[in-house]
């Protein structure tokens, strides 16, 4: 997989699950990814995002089944 579409693969992830949590969807464009971390038992799967929405700081943490847990600062 290439670096950008692993990039929008994270952005449509941090999208989904922001609409999941707080209801709103921003523009694949708005979501500012800063940092990732992948799970070390499973290479290549996200464990964490660090973004930046419309100024606002959020991190996404997903577990193994893929369920995602949004916390804004």
């Amino acid at each position: 997989m290439t670096k950008r579409m692993e990039q929008t693969q994270n952005a449509k992830a941090v999208q989904l699950a922001l609409f999941r949590e707080y209801g709103f969807q921003p523009c694949l464009k708005d979501i500012k990814i800063l940092n990732t971390r992948d799970f070390d038992e499973f290479p290549g799967h996200v464990e964490a995002l660090y973004t930046v929405v419309k100024g606002h700081f959020y991190n996404v943490f997903f577990d193994v089944t893929g369920e995602a847990t949004v916390y804004k600062y």
